[in-house]
């Protein structure tokens, strides 16, 4: 199956690589980032086609950027 911007990887796991980079300096704690972030990541593991209860987390929050910003890298996890 075709996902936005290629294929569907085969992959049984995934790691998920979620920086925020939020739109002012106020104090962001990460978690509370993660939580927010719920409904993203159940549109990965719709995408995907897998549930997200295989996935696994790196997150952290970067310097802030004209309007917020979330960087999500998605990787196999070996």
């Amino acid at each position: 199956m075709e996902v936005l911007g290629g294929t569907r990887p085969d992959w049984a796991d995934a790691e998920i690589v979620l920086i925020y980079h939020p739109p002012n300096r106020h104090h962001y704690d990460a978690d509370n980032l993660l939580a927010r972030s719920k409904s993203q990541i159940d549109g990965i593991a719709d995408a995907l086609g897998v549930d997200d209860n295989t996935f696994t987390f790196t997150f952290s929050v970067g310097e802030p950027v004209k309007g917020g910003l979330v960087k999500v890298t998605i990787k196999e996890r070996k």
